[in-house]
């Protein structure tokens, strides 16, 4: 057994890669999980030296699986990042996604992928968002909310009322 106790960073020297280079761990290893509130993306990017079998990424549950988001780069923020967006960056270094739960998704190297014996691995038939919020505009200049209308991590209902841009009195088609 062996322990690093550091903060992996993106700055040369405190890398994820730069970590496990002071470590008996080998280049190619079993399992990496990534769960930081945010960075998880970016912090699998910046891995280009170790390249784990298995790789287990937290992703933001809320993000609709067509969209493509990824948080800016900065330790500060917790956004976290799509499932998308991190199939798209899996697919770039040579993974499939295998599963998804609420909130990892599980990546596998490619070479390895069809021992799974999964026939259909697209982000619909691996993962069903389970609180996604729709907005969308009517022609009367009224925002649409459908879905989920409460911030899960802060605990606040949402009105429809909350999300309108215009007053009432100006909501009207402008032909």
């Amino acid at each position: 057994m062996f322990g690093i106790n550091a903060f992996a960073g993106f700055e040369p020297g405190c890398t994820l890669d730069d970590l496990l280079k002071r470590t008996p761990l080998p280049v190619d290893f079993d399992l990496l999980v990534l769960d930081i509130d945010g960075n998880d993306w970016h912090m699998w990017k910046s891995l280009t030296v170790h390249r784990p079998t298995v790789v287990v990424v937290e992703f933001n549950p809320t993000i609709p699986n067509d969209v493509l988001f990824i948080q800016d780069l900065d330790p500060s923020v917790q956004q976290g990042c799509s499932l998308l967006a991190l199939i798209e960056l899996g697919k770039a270094k040579g993974y499939e996604l295998v599963c998804a739960t609420k909130w990892n998704g599980f990546f596998v190297r490619r070479d390895l992928f069809d021992r799974f014996g999964i026939a259909d691995n697209s982000i619909d038939a691996m993962y069903d968002v389970a609180h996604e919020t729709k907005i969308f505009q009517l022609f009367d200049g009224t925002i649409g909310v459908v879905g989920e209308k409460r911030l899960l991590w802060h605990g606040v209902d949402l009105t429809q009322e909350d999300f309108q841009v215009l007053p009432a009195n100006l909501r009207r088609f402008p032909g």
